[in-house]
């Protein structure tokens, strides 16, 4: 037999599924998940063992319903063979109940809830200052460069400690156990001030791994403050609930974490102000009670101890005077050198950190210009790899 192409054998397909009565309209029963509502509603409707993508043209399934709900679908089998996919169009919908996996979820929340761990009054205040920061998220996502930078632009005197774990999958709970351990042994210099569990948006699938009770019981009995910045906002996790608190993206919770700079620099130069005017005032209250005393001494002429009074008055404001200057002076260098410091080394460790593609020639390639079979040297930092591109392909996009 001749071997089909690809299009042939998936418009093969589409013409059997077309012409099967059973799958024009066919009722499966499942557990809805990954609900996306956008101009049409998308979801995934699952069992213990499979899974199959589906999507309402129609508006079948009502704004109530949520991920975890059991259903049985009537709808019809739809295959797109240039995506070579397979997909149910929704017909109609009956909804069960709720699925196991929710249930389950819901009997643990109640557990902790009833434990005490979700209470208020246990949330502890966040650091004013924080020295060091423990951040836990994947080392080779955005959400490391959005922290970041946003920690950098606002209190560059932060130190960002990072402990890198799995966000994701059926062992990331317990990496992330692990990356928090990491972060609470060692000195009490080296623990942070505060930490931030963080990763970027996802589906219920993708955050269940913030929904582990061992998890959640490390986080309560965590001895240091707590951000959970995990999903958007309308993703809410057992680790949101125990967090002493919680950010919607990680660039919130590096302004919850973190003081504004500009908002330092304001506040240190009005209480210099406000000294400067106190100094001002007092410097004219003892003038004025020298120039009362005066007149009154006066009346009883003992000029050279007014005289003498007087010029050691005089020096000892000119004395308190420059020492005031000299302190001002003084602080405003400190704060000025340890701004520059910290981004003396922000630029170290972009130079260490960031990588340049260069062919044999010694010329810069960019990344989408790489060649398979061709050799290029890798360079990052004070070291440089030859490296040889033996396979490009496109990456899965989640």
């Amino acid at each position: 037999m001749k071997p089909l192409r690809i299009s042939e054998l998936l418009r093969y397909l589409d013409r059997v599924i077309r012409d099967d009565p059973i799958l024009r309209r066919v009722q499966v029963e499942g557990e809805i998940a990954n609900i996306s509502r956008n101009r049409y509603v998308y979801f995934d409707l699952k069992d213990e063992q499979a899974l199959v993508h589906c999507v309402d043209f129609d508006g079948v399934l009502p704004e109530t319903i949520q991920n975890g709900a059991h259903v049985i679908l009537l709808a019809s089998t739809m295959v797109y063979p240039q995506q070579g996919k397979l997909e149910l169009r929704a017909i109609s919908l009956e909804e069960k109940g709720r699925g196991q996996a929710l249930l389950a979820l819901e009997e643990r929340k109640r557990k902790l809830e009833k434990e005490g761990l979700f209470r208020p009054e246990r949330k502890r205040p966040l650091p004013r200052y924080p020295r060091l920061i423990g951040l836990i998220t994947s080392a080779g996502g955005a959400v490391l460069h959005d922290f970041s930078n946003e920690v950098n632009r606002r209190y560059p005197l932060a130190h960002i400690v990072l402990s890198a774990a799995s966000v994701q999958g059926n062992n990331a709970a317990e990496e992330i156990r692990g990356a928090l351990r990491a972060l609470l042994q060692g000195s009490e210099q080296s623990v942070p001030d505060l930490i931030v569990i963080a990763r970027g948006g996802g589906s219920a699938e993708d955050l269940s791994a913030f929904q582990d009770e061992k998890l959640v019981r490390d986080l309560a009995a965590c001895p240091v403050p707590v951000i959970s910045a995990i999903g958007h906002q309308v993703d809410t996790t057992l680790c949101d609930l125990v967090a002493d608190s919680r950010a919607s993206t990680p660039t919130e919770a590096a302004i919850l974490a973190t003081p504004d700079g500009r908002v330092l620099h304001q506040f240190i130069d009005e209480r210099l102000r406000q000294l400067s005017l106190h100094l001002q005032r007092t410097m004219t209250r003892r003038a004025l009670a020298l120039e009362n005393l005066q007149r009154r001494v006066e009346a009883r002429r003992p000029g050279r101890q007014i005289e003498e009074q007087k010029r050691k008055l005089q020096e000892k404001c000119y004395r308190l005077q420059a020492t005031f200057q000299q302190r001002l002076q003084r602080l405003r260098r400190t704060i000025d050198s340890r701004i520059k410091e910290s981004a003396m080394i922000r630029e170290k460790r972009l130079a260490q950190t960031s990588w340049q593609v260069r062919d044999l020639s010694n010329h810069p390639v960019l990344a989408g210009e790489l060649r398979v079979g061709s050799t290029y040297s890798l360079e990052s930092g004070l070291y440089r790899y030859r490296v040889s591109v033996e396979k490009k392909e496109k990456k899965d996009v989640l």
